[in-house]
């Protein structure tokens, strides 16, 4: 790893990274500070915030993340190519032409 890449790249930062979607979209019922109730407060806001972020992101994002691999490479009912050999078309509704090339349907 090269010196300038290493703040962006250690574990920390890795982490925070991942989580930065998912805080994004938890955040807002917690940090509005129009709304004054007790969840709105700090640091109790910041540490419900990361509390559903976390959740999110691992009972939400990550599970529908290894789904949409799961359905891209074929494994979920079957493989990309029992498929094609049935004369259909892959998982995503590409034709697969045998010289390697893919048409959309």
């Amino acid at each position: 790893m090269e010196r300038r890449d290493w703040l962006l790249n250690n574990r920390p930062v890795v982490y925070v990274r991942g989580l930065s979607y998912a805080l994004y979209l938890c955040q807002q019922p917690f940090l509005d500070d129009r709304v004054h109730r007790y969840w709105t407060s700090f640091p109790l806001n910041v540490s419900l915030a990361v509390s559903a972020a976390l959740a999110m992101h691992y009972l939400v994002e990550r599970p529908m993340l290894a789904l949409g691999k799961r359905l891209s490479s074929g494994r979920l009912n079957g493989s990309a190519d029992e498929e094609k050999d049935r004369g259909g078309a892959d998982v995503l509704g590409a034709e697969v032409f045998e010289g390697g090339g893919v048409e959309a349907l």
